[in-house]
């Protein structure tokens, strides 16, 4: 529900060695810069001067910001440029903002009366500790609003002390990465989750000391096929996961996402270092869901409505899936299949929160919720029945809101990890409306019949949201959201629309959808759906040297839903297109980067149809 960018740590060293590291908040170039952790509700961009954020809710407009600082500072001082009423104060203008350091009172109801943009300088030394800070602006009253331009954080640490924003590199050979905060690493429990990534994929190991941005010029120095960001609970929040999608679009100069990556987490350390060491891939036979997912792309599966009562599909090996009756309430029922018929891939759709699953959409039914890292079923009736089901599979939450979203250790996602077994899981952050990128991977994992593993089916459908608004909405592509509550808040889509001059629902979807949803477990364990049926078309990628031949050939009547696309076995540059040819006399115009294909289709297509793409390109050799 709440803004957060990310940029490197300011940081120098006195002459008389004492080191001044600086936390800053500026909005005063008509963006905001920042490298704290920073999240705002209802204190959206100021329109009036372009250069503030503005508190305008009494009792609701806020402001916290969270930043690390190595050691105790020997001073320590918030500089504040804003202006704390819109009006004269003669003539009634006034703002009050409390301030909280730490979740300790600072400043009480803090008046400052003045009409213009004043600084205020503030000792603040006593409140800081070494580590996790925090500082908290509420704007507790006034008649008008409260407008901040700028804060900082300026400390002076003693002589000798590291500054934040440190990034260390130890190289692998392999094409993967692990990101991994210095504290994190540290831990000798994560530190085995580590070692076990590096392991099994020879990886590189970068290590950052404060902020997950800090380590972008490192990765993009080693710039690897994937790269794995082990966090532990606490660092896996949605600023963490809108932050990694932000920065993995920035390694290189192109708008789309560079690796294709993942956050490994877990309720405990031992989780993730279950999911780090799975090596075996797994073939998805056997689906289960809470909703209509189509059962005849598996070779088996249970599924059970969320929008009609008494209803379940019941597919098994060889026979197409039919209807059974189903109890009036089926928390015991779907919590009997995650304990026994061990599906290798679960699904959901209705409403969630990070909290609970409510199991019917259009009806009355129980609820999964989890405690203390477990995962269980509430009846109506008050039951529980807990879930112990540690095979290996993934879940895909793809209809659900605020799924994906680790808010604290008594989150759903952490929960399924620690006694569902799942090993990787897909999931929104934020509350869903527009549903792009959730169910866009579901579809592309399943449909494609074999063809992407999830992680692969996650990031390319991420990067056709990117296509989407880089050629149909170029002047919202550079847009990132910063406020999140839509669920509470319900005139904030059109506050956001009219915010960042966005027009219509497709191009504000994309948007919400772009940085949003999560990917937790290893991007190169390979998941992937038996091929049960034929799929509606099928691709191959042949090269020859320097040349590729990209085909397409449909196998039935159809519509493009989704944009085909292919990752390249090489990552490539100096691409030279050939021929493209879209049926007799048609061409198509293909989007190409360093590592996949997309082919812009829409519209139907007919059973028969052969699409062609001949291109020329250099390999870039691996950093």
């Amino acid at each position: 529900m709440n803004a957060m960018i990310w940029v490197a740590l300011c940081c120098l060293t006195t002459p008389q060695q004492d080191v001044k590291e600086i936390f800053r908040l500026d909005n005063s170039s008509g963006s905001c810069e920042t490298n704290m952790q920073v999240e705002t509700v209802d204190a959206p961009f100021n329109p009036q001067d372009h250069k503030s954020i503005v508190f305008y809710a009494v009792g609701a407009s806020g402001l916290t910001a969270t930043f690390e600082i190595p050691a105790k500072p020997r001073q320590a001082v918030l500089e504040i440029d804003h202006l704390s009423a819109g009006a004269p104060v003669e003539f009634g203008g006034n703002s009050r903002i409390s301030i909280l350091v730490n979740g300790r009172p600072f400043m009480r109801a803090w008046e400052v009366g003045a009409h213009g943009y004043t600084t205020d300088r503030l000792t603040i030394t006593k409140m800081l500790k070494p580590g996790r800070n925090s500082l908290q602006l509420r704007f507790v009253g006034g008649q008008t609003a409260y407008w901040l331009r700028r804060l900082e954080v300026q400390c002076l640490l003693p002589p000798g002390t590291s500054p934040g924003g440190k990034v260390e590199l130890t190289k692998g050979r392999g094409d993967y990465a692990v990101v991994v905060s210095k504290p994190t690493f540290m831990d000798a429990s994560w530190r085995k989750v580590v070692d076990a990534l590096v392991k099994k994929h020879d990886a590189s190991v970068i290590v950052f000391s404060s902020q997950v941005n800090d380590a972008l010029k490192t990765l993009a120095q080693v710039f690897p096929q994937y790269a794995c960001f082990v966090a532990r609970p606490e660092e896996a929040g949605r600023d963490f996961v809108i932050a990694v999608h932000r920065m993995s679009r920035h390694l290189d100069a192109d708008p789309y996402t560079d690796v294709i990556w993942g956050i490994l987490t877990g309720y405990e350390a031992s989780d993730a270092l279950r999911i780090a060491r799975r090596e075996r891939p797994l073939l998805v036979t056997r689906a289960a869901a809470g909703y209509g997912l189509d059962l005849n792309a598996f070779e088996e599966g249970i599924t059970y409505s969320e929008t009609k009562k008494n209803t379940k599909w019941v597919k098994k090996p060889g026979r197409p899936a039919r209807r059974l009756p189903a109890p009036d309430d089926t928390t015991a029922a779907l919590v009997d299949v995650l304990n026994a018929y061990r599906p290798q891939l679960f699904a959901t759709s209705g409403h969630a929160t990070q909290h609970d699953w409510q199991i019917g959409y259009s009806y009355r039914n129980g609820q999964f919720r989890c405690e203390k890292g477990h995962l269980f079923g509430l009846d109506l009736q008050g039951r529980r029945f807990d879930i112990d089901a540690p095979d290996a599979k993934v879940y895909v939450a793809a209809g659900n809101c605020l799924m994906g979203l680790i808010e604290d250790r008594d989150s759903m996602a952490l929960a399924w990890m620690h006694s569902a077994g799942v090993d990787q899981l897909v999931g929104y952050v934020v509350s869903t409306w527009f549903g792009a990128g959730g169910w866009g991977t579901l579809e592309r994992f399943v449909e494609g019949q074999g063809r992407h593993t999830l992680a692969e089916a996650f990031y390319l459908n991420n990067q056709s949201l990117v296509h989407r608004l880089v050629t149909e909405y170029p002047e919202a592509a550079s847009v990132n959201l910063s406020r999140w509550n839509v669920e509470n808040h319900p005139m904030l889509l059109g506050e956001l629309a009219a915010e960042h001059g966005i027009g219509g629902r497709e191009a504000l979807g994309l948007l919400w959808d772009r940085d949003t949803v999560a990917f937790y477990g290893d991007p190169a364990w390979e998941v992937r759906p038996k091929q049960v049926i034929e799929p509606a078309w099928s691709q191959t990628l042949l090269r020859d040297g320097h040349d590729y031949v990209y085909t397409l050939v449909t196998h039935r009547d159809g519509r493009w839903r989704r944009p085909p696309m292919a990752i390249l076995p090489h990552r490539i540059e100096d691409v030279e297109i050939l021929a493209s040819e879209n049926g007799p006399g048609a061409a198509i115009a293909p989007v190409i980067t360093d590592n996949f294909i997309l082919l812009p289709l829409t519209g139907d297509f007919a059973k028969g149809r052969r699409i062609e793409v001949r291109f020329r390109a250099k390999d870039i050799p691996r950093k």
